[in-house]
C-alpha cells in the first residue's frame, strides 16, 4: 500500500484487508511523507497486527516511487496493490490467488503472470455508484492481455491485480519516467509472460 495524506478512507481500506477469508497476508505500507494523521492510523494498525509493517515514512516524490518502495520490501511469492481509499470484498484475496494459481497451470511456473480484475465504483459513503467499471466505461478488458493495447491505452488499475514473483523479479525496480507503476507491470507481464 502506498499512502499519502489518506487518513480520511484508510481505516476503512486496512479493515477490510483484516477482514479477509485468506488469513496470510502481509501489509508493507510505504508512506510518502504524509502531514495528517495517516502515518499513526498505520502504526496503530502495525501495532494491533503483526501483519501490517510500515516500511517508508521518508517523501518518495509520487505515487510510482511509493509503489516502488513497498514492493522491494516484499519476499512473497505473490503481490497485490492497494489504494489507501480502496475497501476489499472479503474474499478478493482469495479468488485472485486462485486466478494466478490456474494461469500458472497454463503457462510456464516461472513466468511472469499478471491477473487483474474489475472493480465496482462507489463513493464517499461506499454507495456504490457502478457494478462494473469495465461495462460503465464501454470497454472491453480483454484488450488488456495484448501487449499493443497496453502500450497505449491501459485499462489495468493497480488495485485490482495480482502478480508472481517472477514478474516483480523481472519488473523492480520501476523506471525512472514510468508513468504508471500498473502500467508498466501489466506491459512486462504482457512482454515476458502472461496478463490474465
Amino acid at each position: 500500500m502506498a499512502t499519502y495524506n489518506g487518513e480520511q478512507y484508510l481505516q476503512e481500506q486496512i479493515e477490510s484487508i483484516r477482514a479477509q477469508d485468506h488469513l496470510n497476508w502481509k501489509l508493507y505500507v510505504s508512506d510518502d511523507g504524509s502531514t495528517d494523521s495517516t502515518l499513526s492510523l498505520i502504526q496503530k494498525y502495525a501495532d494491533l497486527d503483526s501483519r501490517v509493517c510500515v516500511v517508508n515514512t521518508q517523501r518518495q516524490g509520487g505515487v510510482v516511487n511509493n509503489f516502488n518502495k513497498a514492493l522491494n520490501f516484499s519476499t512473497s511469492d505473490y503481490a497485490m496493490l492497494c489504494d489507501q481509499d480502496d475497501i476489499w470484498l472479503s474474499n478478493k484475496v482469495s479468488v485472485m490467488l486462485a486466478s494466478i494459481k490456474e494461469q500458472m497451470l497454463v503457462g510456464l511456473l516461472e513466468s511472469p503472470i499478471l491477473v487483474f480484475s474489475d472493480l465496482h465504483l462507489v463513493d464517499e459513503k461506499n454507495k456504490t455508484i457502478e457494478k462494473s467499471f469495465y461495462r460503465s466505461n464501454n470497454l472491453n478488458p480483454k484488450y488488456n492481455t495484448d501487449a499493443k493495447f497496453l502500450s497505449w491505452r491501459s485499462s489495468v488499475y493497480g488495485c485490482t491485480i495480482i502478480m508472481n514473483r517472477a514478474l516483480l523479479v523481472r519488473a523492480l525496480p520501476l523506471p525512472k519516467g514510468v508513468p504508471m507503476h500498473d502500467q508498466w507491470l501489466s506491459l512486462i507481464a504482457a512482454h515476458t509472460g502472461i496478463v490474465a
